[in-house]
């Protein structure tokens, strides 16, 4: 039997979910609210220099983007949180494709707003063996233009779902980050971007797996 790719098992997901109509109707609003704000064209993406930031790990030490940067590529990916089962299934993945990777010297950093008690639980009972950064109040997302609010029927239906997020911290609304994954390259611009407010759709680690490949080998990012 051939390997199912994320995309598939992702689809698995949706069809297996729990949500009632009405709660997939405020869901897919949010995707529209999201895709007409203009947040989607003003979200960094290639080219762009990518912000340098120090986030705590889940050893209570705290990591600099441009320290990482410094030993070659890093894979950065932002994820919505710990209770998310479409960001437990793209880092299961991610976990699965790390040797092959860092072997091609490039790190994974993988952000979320969640606290580092929640992301070390989130490792534990999901085999995730990356590197948790935790972004409490979204300043990091932020600055990379993928954070946004949540309306107050969103902010409900999460709350129904026993859902407990965060608040933006130059806002104070509840927010989430949308689940984007970039390469930045050694001095920090951005090789590729995948950005979709649909939160059941991600990159394919196989892509990003071949694109470092080509990198390594000296292609263009």
């Amino acid at each position: 039997m051939s390997k199912q790719s994320l995309a598939q098992k992702l689809e698995e997901l949706v069809r297996n979910s729990q949500i009632n109509e009405q709660q997939l109707d405020i869901l897919l609003a949010g995707f529209r609210r999201l895709s007409g704000s203009g947040l989607l064209e003003t979200a960094l993406r290639e080219g762009a220099q990518a912000p340098d930031f120090r986030l705590e790990d889940t050893n209570g030490n705290f990591q600099e983007l441009n320290a990482w940067l410094e030993h070659g590529p890093v894979l950065l990916q932002f994820f919505r949180g710990d209770w998310c089962p479409f960001c437990q299934a793209q880092l299961r993945e991610l976990t699965a494709q790390k040797e092959q990777i860092t072997a091609l010297g490039t790190s994974i950093l993988c952000v979320s707003p969640e606290s580092p008690d929640r992301h070390r639980a989130m490792m534990e009972k999901h085999g995730i063996e990356l590197m948790l950064l935790s972004d409490p109040g979204g300043a990091v997302a932020n600055r990379y233009g993928i954070a946004y609010d949540l309306n107050a029927a969103e902010s409900e239906l999460y709350g129904e779902l026993g859902i407990e997020l965060t608040r933006k911290a130059d806002s104070g609304s509840d927010f989430l980050p949308i689940p984007a994954s970039y390469i930045v390259l050694p001095g920090g611009r951005i090789s590729y971007s995948y950005i979709d407010p649909d939160w059941r759709k991600r990159s394919e680690p196989a892509d990003l797996l071949g694109r470092l490949q080509a990198l390594a080998a000296g292609g263009q990012g």
